[in-house]
């Protein structure tokens, strides 16, 4: 089963025990959009209609925002808040821990640009909230900038037609799928849960091969590939050694080794085993150590998952340095703001193959279901304002 589909099963099985109460650690994680949203409204049943108090942890707000009745905010082992969804844009404003908090993007940009009143809780509401505030002030159609293509379009990978299946008698899992990677730019691959996009970098990477098809890679070129569970590329018995002895192993400067310990804010657990750490701890050791090897093409199965949003702007950041420096990225998440925040080119992967791959405004502003909230409460009045940020700036001139 993919990882989204998992979720599912171990949901289910949980409800044959009839509990009372539900705790769920990063439930949405591994879901696509549209599981996300299906997923939520079974939490939404299984709450009103059966009386269940649920619980969730998360860092990615966006999918359980509209359901809380409560936020609890929690900051070195203590509770830094206790509001509600409505509240909690002007409760934390200003607050040093306010950039640990994946906020729904309407509320983000409602802590930036609303006041100090609630805030609009219906996507109905949000919008006639913009509509009388800002939109109402529009003369003419407003555009922000578009992304300019920074990036050479020198080929360094080529796959095209291919086909692949587990089992010979089995239906194929990829059907012709095709993509071409330049260098010095970062490609995102969005789909649903079991549509292939795993499968399809595996063979990327050459863990598989293809029983059709061709893939062209310069000799020269080192590929490394962050897989979907990153506690397969442990060895070690601490944090401390697992990236030091790859340093050594690859003749690396520990300095880098060091560094990369204080950008991804592992220093507080270096001594602790590889597998007793949290799921996003998990997320950036794993990071930090494909790094390490300073690959040309690095390949990213769901990198965000467990992370917070402080650790996100830093792999962004991350990521956007690499691709200033001539590295080629192939991102598949269901992270779609991380997508719009970080891609130059974005595809959708379905039945097997990449649908559609295009520039990523294009994407999100011709995009329904796949698309940001951002876009969705832009969309007929503001151009190319798919990301929190790019609206807020929108806004903030409207506002002039």
């Amino acid at each position: 089963l993919s990882g989204g589909s998992k979720q599912i099963v171990s949901l289910a099985s949980i409800m044959t025990l009839n509990p009372k109460v539900l705790l769920l650690d990063e439930p949405t994680s591994m879901l696509d959009p549209i599981s996300k949203k299906n997923f939520a409204n079974l939490l939404s049943r299984i709450n009103k209609e059966l009386g269940i108090t649920i619980v969730v942890v998360e860092h990615n707000m966006d999918s359980v925002y509209d359901l809380a009745t409560d936020v609890i905010v929690m900051d070195n082992g203590e509770i830094s808040a206790n509001t509600t969804p409505d509240k909690l844009p002007s409760v934390i404003k200003d607050k040093d821990y306010a950039k640990y908090i994946g906020l729904p993007e309407f509320a983000e940009i409602f802590s930036k640009v609303g006041g100090e009143q609630s805030m609009p809780h219906t996507h109905f509401e949000q919008r006639q909230w913009l509509i009388d505030n800002f939109y109402s002030k529009i003369k003419t159609s407003h555009t922000n900038e578009n992304r300019t293509e920074d990036y050479q379009k020198q080929n360094v990978l080529t796959a095209k037609d291919l086909y692949f299946r587990y089992d010979k008698k089995a239906e194929d899992i990829i059907r012709g799928a095709t993509i071409e990677l330049y260098k010095g730019e970062i490609v995102c691959l969005l789909g649903g849960n079991g549509g292939g996009k795993t499968t399809f970098i595996n063979l990327l990477s050459r863990v598989y091969k293809p029983y059709s098809g061709k893939i062209k890679m310069d000799n020269n070129l080192r590929i490394a590939m962050l897989p979907q569970n990153a506690k397969g590329l442990f060895v070690e018995n601490s944090v401390l050694e697992e990236l030091m002895s790859t340093a050594k192993l690859l003749g690396k400067d520990k300095a880098l080794a060091n560094d990369l310990i204080e950008k991804f804010e592992l220093s507080n657990i270096l001594d602790n085993h590889p597998y007793d750490i949290s799921g996003g701890e998990v997320q950036k050791l794993a990071l930090a150590k494909l790094f390490l090897t300073e690959p040309d093409i690095i390949i990213l199965d769901e990198p965000t998952q467990g992370m917070d949003t402080a650790c996100k702007e830093y792999f962004r950041e991350l990521l956007t340095r690499k691709k200033a420096n001539g590295k080629s990225i192939i991102v598949v998440t269901h992270d779609l703001r991380f997508a719009s925040e970080v891609g130059d080119r974005i595809g959708l992967f379905f039945d097997g193959k990449i649908l559609s791959l295009s520039r990523t405004e294009e994407f999100f502003e011709n995009n329904s279901f796949y698309t940001t909230e951002s876009s969705l409460l832009s969309k007929g009045y503001l151009e190319n304002c798919y990301t929190a940020e790019r609206l807020v700036n929108a806004l903030k001139e409207l506002a002039e």
